[in-house]
């Protein structure tokens, strides 16, 4: 599956959204819109590490579906979890399945980034600052 994330795909995405969850709805993703709203969370993910739009091609996002539940929460829960890679200019859907989990947190999206991504991203975050001499013995 790769479907394209943005509205004019509406149709695609809620179809992929509504095959994965069959009839789990409670604490999955409901709605395409979910998806485009982890697109963007994704992308803005790479926006704070300052990472260059021409090089964001490739990263990946992982978001889980559904909210923290209360700590006397004792079931497990059926929670949708969407695999997003970035493309040139957007963020596609390669993958969406359900897992059934204890976890009592969800709603997360998270970014993984090649390692030429991670070198740009360093390298500006040391840009930032220096490191200080380091002097043997103390002060004198």
């Amino acid at each position: 599956m790769k479907i394209k994330i943005n509205e004019t795909n509406i149709k695609a995405l809620q179809a992929a959204v509504e095959k994965s969850n069959g009839s789990a709805t409670a604490h999955t993703f409901r709605s395409w819109h979910s998806l485009l709203e982890c697109a963007r969370q994704a992308e803005a993910q790479l926006q704070d590490l300052g990472l260059a739009k021409g090089s964001r091609s490739g990263a990946v996002a992982k978001a889980s579906s559904g909210g923290s539940v209360a700590n006397a929460y004792k079931y497990s829960r059926i929670t949708s979890t969407a695999t997003l890679v970035r493309g040139s200019s957007a963020w596609f859907l390669t993958s969406l399945s359900l897992f059934d989990t204890f976890r009592k947190t969800a709603g997360e999206v998270h970014v993984s980034l090649t390692s030429e991504q991670d070198a740009e991203v360093t390298e500006k975050f040391r840009a930032r600052f220096s490191k200080q001499p380091v002097t043997v013995g103390g002060p004198a």
